[in-house]
């Protein structure tokens, strides 16, 4: 596989996993719900009960963020990244494109600044920027593949039984996975799939008969939920 072509699909696999992992998606949500709730009923029941639970729970106490610059800036980048994927999606995901470059050129963009946060303040935190300056920062490090040791060494500095503030399960998860796959590793947690034969797969998993109690552990829907929302979403009969 060709580094454009590469990059294409790890842009693509991002995209559809956030509109997987969110509760819809930002154009035209009661259409694209009302196609996953017919398609994957399970994963549509599994994320309205963790979704009540989520809203149940106390929320984190409200503190102004220490660093408001930083996280004003974190909120555009995501927002334009966003943005040019929405683009990107309605384009039908061409890689090569207009949209695709525009996608690519952003996310350089992005890292550059993000690599100067780091280098300035370290790794964006709860204290400086607050959860959905965290959740920002955390989205641009998903993105960032052509930075793989930056992904490897902010991955190296979590504990999946202890994670900071403002990072969940599921942000942990993708990342270890991604950088399992640049290494050369098995995943543990299923996340990462490609394209094969035009088909997507997932990559090769680590022990895969505890997978899904790897997955319950960080709060994850269950494995064959999660292939189910993906083949949904990769499919011709998806809402564009």
């Amino acid at each position: 596989m060709g580094t454009s072509t590469r990059f294409a699909c790890n842009m693509l696999l991002a995209t559809l996993v956030l509109m997987l992992t969110t509760a819809v998606h930002a154009q035209e949500p009661d259409r694209l719900e009302a196609y996953m709730r017919k398609v994957c009923p399970d994963a549509a029941k599994w994320n309205d009960a963790h979704r009540s639970s989520a809203e149940d729970s106390p929320s984190m106490s409200a503190r102004a963020p220490s660093r408001p610059e930083h996280l004003k800036q974190l909120l555009a980048m995501r927002d334009a990244e966003q943005q040019a994927r929405e683009a990107w999606r309605i384009s039908g995901y061409k890689a090569g494109g207009v949209e695709f470059d525009r996608v690519r050129k952003i996310d350089l963009e992005n890292l550059a600044t993000l690599q100067a946060f780091i280098a300035d303040d370290g790794f964006p935190s709860y204290d400086r920027v607050g959860s959905e300056g965290v959740e920002a920062a955390w989205l641009l490090v998903q993105h960032a593949d052509t930075a793989p040791t930056l992904q490897a060494k902010i991955l190296n500095g979590l504990n999946p039984k202890s994670l900071p503030k403002g990072i969940t399960g599921r942000e942990f998860a993708l990342l270890s996975d991604r950088v399992a796959i640049n290494q050369g590793r098995d995943q543990r947690y299923g996340s990462q799939f490609h394209q094969v034969d035009g088909k997507w797969v997932a990559y090769a998993i680590e022990d895969q008969r505890g997978l899904d109690a790897r997955r319950d552990e960080l709060g994850l829907i269950p494995y064959q939920m999660y292939e189910c929302g993906i083949a949904a979403m990769t499919s011709p009969d998806a809402p564009k």
